[in-house]
């Protein structure tokens, strides 16, 4: 960061210097000192630009991007993953009810995740800014719909069962239609998105009146919410 201010202050001066004598030159050649003042603007305004830096550059060193693909290797993108995104693309979605009771089931489900621990700054190298990074991820597996008759409140309620955590329900105006579909054993395969939760996140802005990137770190919760997609 030091080579950069002195190298900042060297092309500042060049471009001040070139103005100055440019001016001098006015007298002699009007077209040459005109021309020597509009490159000493552009001098001055590329210092300017190549010199940005944010405040958090200047607390820690930036890594490379052999150093972070090392420090924080990419996730492979499994088949099953691809198979599964394919699935919320054609099933017919159901948000589930009821998951705000069932904060603890819902967590137990999650792994967590490696980039919740990630510092500002390395959140900020690795480009993960703008975004939400949650304490949890989640990858569902079996999903399972269960009627359940002597429920007190409704006796056509359909559970929802995660990898033999009950998250939910079905809503209430969408069970005759997925009773029907259990019924006729017309459900192929079911998909569930698990999310929400605590998360990070970094937000940019840039600053015009400092000519340089903020960032903002904050921190919050959301409550989790869970779909299923149904295929028929």
């Amino acid at each position: 960061m030091k080579h950069q201010k002195l190298y900042r202050v060297f092309i500042l001066a060049v471009g001040i210097l070139l103005i100055v004598m440019s001016m001098l030159l006015l007298i002699v050649s009007p077209i040459a000192g005109v021309l020597g003042i509009v490159f000493g603007i552009l001098i001055i305004i590329i210092g300017r630009k190549s010199g940005k830096y944010s405040p958090v550059e200047q607390s820690s060193p930036a890594l490379t991007h052999e150093e972070l693909v090392k420090k924080y290797p990419p996730q492979d993108h499994s088949a099953e993953a691809d198979e599964e995104e394919t699935d919320l693309e054609i099933g017919e979605r159901h948000r589930i009810a009821g998951t705000s009771y069932r904060r603890e089931g819902i967590e137990s489900l999650g792994k967590p995740n490696e980039e919740f621990s990630y510092t500002k700054r390395e959140l900020i190298d690795l480009g993960l800014t703008d975004e939400r990074i949650y304490e949890l991820t989640f990858s569902p597996q079996d999903v399972q719909l269960i009627e359940e008759p002597d429920n007190p409140h409704d006796p056509n309620a359909i559970k929802v069962v995660i990898d033999g955590v009950h998250v939910g329900y079905i809503k209430s105006g969408s069970t005759a239609h997925v009773k029907k579909l259990m019924n006729n054993r017309k459900i192929q395969k079911i998909a569930a998105k698990i999310g929400g939760g605590k998360f990070k996140l970094v937000e940019s802005e840039y600053d015009d009146e400092k000519d340089r990137e903020i960032y903002t770190l904050t921190t919050d919760e959301v409550n989790y919410s869970v779909s299923i997609w149904i295929v028929t």
